[in-house]
């Protein structure tokens, strides 16, 4: 799995829904995102951990 650096595209989990969301920094495993929404963009500023769960990301599916 690659490491997540800064400006890569990765999915954001919220509530159940995946957001795309752009890595704005990271510590090596987490990542600090900015997160796209119907209505702008959100800031995370804190690192997130990968993950599927609420409040996580993860790469984009291949499809």
């Amino acid at each position: 799995m690659p490491q997540p650096s800064v400006g890569r595209i990765v999915h954001y989990n919220e509530r159940g829904e995946c957001r795309a969301a752009i890595i704005t920094g990271t510590d090596g495993k987490r990542a600090s995102l900015t997160v796209f929404t119907l209505f702008g963009t959100d800031t995370h500023p804190l690192p997130l951990a990968e993950g599927t769960e609420s409040g996580t990301w993860h790469w984009p599916e291949h499809t």
